[in-house]
């Protein structure tokens, strides 16, 4: 692994990957070498062990959480994909981690070693569904109160399940049972290719 990485990667970033890769190995399940950045993926268990050695780590300096990146694979056991993007501003490098969970399993959250994971964790639990053990405020942030569902899951309807706009007969923002109008579209099951050829027979 190491003799790869030597030949891919700059050399201060060499540097930093081989010390990961010889301390951190044992509790990944896979390391990926992906345009000049590494993916170390492990378990939801560990992922709080490893972040908390690599932030107190003096050589590596992380000093950074950028982001908490969430995806959905439906159609997977573990369906939820978790990308956490470390930053050290000494070493002028990221560095990811990767876990895949269930949707019932709690993830350890990261708002004791970064501030900056309060918001990332709330945005995958708004719009994930995704739950972080031991967050301390753990709200919907980017939708509403009243909301009903996670919209950036791949099962979520696209028109959602109610629409909100403002009722001047009722004076104030109101939620109303999603309707959708047909009246006014014309639709055509006709092949536009058929309709082409069927004009020019008739021309000539």
């Amino acid at each position: 692994m190491l003799n790869i990485l030597a030949d891919f990667l700059d050399d201060d970033i060499y540097r930093v990957s081989s010390y990961l890769v010889n301390t951190v190995e044992k509790y990944c399940t896979f390391i990926l070498l992906k345009n000049n950045h590494i993916f170390f993926y492990t378990f939801p268990n560990k992922i709080q062990i490893l972040i908390k050695f690599i932030k107190n780590s003096v050589f590596l300096k992380i000093n950074m959480l950028l982001d908490v990146i969430g995806a959905d694979y439906p159609g997977e056991k573990k369906r939820f994909k978790l990308i956490y993007n470390l930053f050290s501003t000494f070493h002028l490098i990221n560095i990811f981690f990767v876990i895949f969970t269930k949707p019932i399993v709690k993830i350890p959250t990261l708002t004791n070693l970064f501030l900056s994971a309060s918001w990332a964790e709330r945005e995958c639990w708004d719009l994930f569904g995704i739950l972080f053990f031991g967050h301390p405020d753990l709200r919907r942030i980017l939708t509403d109160y009243g909301f009903v569902g996670y919209p950036l899951k791949k099962d979520f309807p696209i028109s959602g399940y109610k629409e909100i706009y403002y009722d001047e007969s009722l004076g104030r923002v109101a939620y109303f049972p999603v309707v959708l109008t047909q009246e006014l579209r014309f639709l055509t099951y006709n092949n536009s290719w058929e309709e082409w050829q069927s004009f020019w027979q008739n021309d000539e």
